[in-house]
């Protein structure tokens, strides 16, 4: 009786075990953080994201909601992965930016990526969404990240 006992143990501790080690971490979310929430108030933006492809990324384009002021956007830092990366951003349409950083970053499924945007504004109180697409060489859409939500309060 005592055998059988003790191998039932051992049948569920290694079930455990391999349980714990089977299991992953969970990924972070794709989010926006905001230096504020208040409405058309000046605002710096922290978007991160998780790529969903791998190889070779050559810019990345932001969709802002309307009255952000994405003129006046200026590049904070811009991570890929674990790397600080120099780069540029400019206006593509009156809400639409594109963050440039020269040569391609290659990129693995699940790499994190980091934007910091300066000099914006909040739009008026409401829900929004970023829009963030990842582009080749070419400027064609490499990846589609799922629209990223966010509000503003008055």
């Amino acid at each position: 009786m005592l055998k059988s006992h003790t191998s039932t143990g051992f049948v569920l501790l290694l079930a455990l075990l391999i349980g714990l080690v089977l299991v992953s971490p969970a990924r972070a979310t794709n989010e926006v953080f905001l230096s504020t929430d208040t409405a058309e108030s000046e605002v710096t933006y922290v978007v991160q994201f998780d790529t969903t492809v791998t190889g070779h990324i050559y810019k990345i384009r932001v969709g802002l909601p309307p009255d952000t002021n994405a003129a006046n956007a200026a590049l904070g830092r811009l991570m890929i992965g674990e790397t600080s990366i120099a780069g540029s951003v400019a206006l593509s349409d009156p809400d639409t930016l594109i963050v440039d950083f020269g040569g391609g970053q290659n990129v693995k499924v699940g790499t994190r990526i980091l934007l910091e945007l300066f000099n914006l504004n909040n739009p008026p109180a409401g829900s929004y969404a970023i829009d963030v697409r990842t582009l080749d060489r070419n400027g064609n859409v490499q990846e589609v990240i799922p629209s990223i939500a966010y509000s503003t309060s008055g």
